[in-house]
């Protein structure tokens, strides 16, 4: 079943940290056959105004998903923007059928 990383991007202090994330991260998510299917600005329709960067990429598993988290390849681009913003990484189960 396919599993949905959610990231949400809020308070960039690193501009350029962020393009260089943005600009190298794509390859670790295809490593792993990860495909995104939507990111950009988030429109609020109901609660809280979301003022974060969302983002949804589709990985084959949970599994796959989280060696993509935990693989080296995509550690080196995560410890190169830390402290460039707040990320919040967040994974949940497609649904059936």
């Amino acid at each position: 079943m396919s599993a949905y990383l959610i990231f949400r991007v809020s308070n960039v202090t690193d501009p350029a940290k962020m393009q260089k994330y943005r600009e190298d991260s794509p390859a670790t998510i295809d490593a792993f056959g990860g495909r995104l299917l939507a990111a950009g600005e988030a429109e609020t329709h109901e609660g809280p105004k979301e003022t974060a960067r969302t983002g949804i990429i589709e990985f084959k598993d949970m599994d796959t998903a989280r060696a993509w988290i935990t693989s080296p390849e995509y550690k080196k681009v995560q410890e190169a923007r830390m402290g460039a913003a707040d990320i919040q990484l967040i994974l949940v189960d497609g649904l059936p059928g």
